[in-house]
């Protein structure tokens, strides 16, 4: 299991987590464009200060599948 700050998450590294079969788990994500990206990167957690944001975003993403 990785657990990076949200700044250190790019698509490469997701790539690699993906590859390799480890967990990513990103802390801490507090505005909602980089929820968006996340989820749409398919990180398996995010941890936010603001659950209600997150929650949003996570409608959103699933609203959009």
């Amino acid at each position: 299991m990785l657990n990076p700050e949200a700044h250190l998450v790019t698509e490469n590294l997701v790539s690699y987590a993906r590859r390799k079969g480890v967990r990513l788990n990103v802390w801490t994500v507090n505005n909602y464009p980089a929820m968006i990206w996340l989820l749409k990167q398919g990180v398996d957690g995010i941890i936010s200060d603001y659950p209600n944001l997150m929650l949003k975003a996570a409608n959103s993403i699933k609203g959009n599948q």
